[in-house]
């Protein structure tokens, strides 16, 4: 019972990251205007911008494939332990 609490939590913990992760994306995606008006001017805030997409990007990239691992290896544990029951 105490593995399925931690699972949760990190379940809610991955789902809060990536939530941020895309708000991050979608602000600086669409929010062109925002960084030309920003205090980083009309060149850096545009770079700001680009480089800021790449590594939000990046990094939903990177979540998205580790909670394929931890669900799918869950699932595999799971798959394998009812299995060992049911042959012994």
């Amino acid at each position: 019972m105490l593995n399925l609490v931690k699972i949760d939590y990190a379940v809610i913990a991955y789902l809060t990251v990536g939530i941020v992760f895309y708000a991050i994306a979608i602000l600086t995606t669409f929010g062109r205007t925002l960084w030309e008006h920003s205090i980083l001017g009309p060149t850096f805030g545009p770079l700001f911008m680009i480089g800021a997409t790449a590594l939000v990007g990046l990094g939903a990239i990177v979540l998205g494939y580790v909670m394929i691992l931890i669900l799918g290896g869950s699932l595999s544990l799971g798959l394998a332990s009812l299995v060992s029951k049911i042959t012994g």
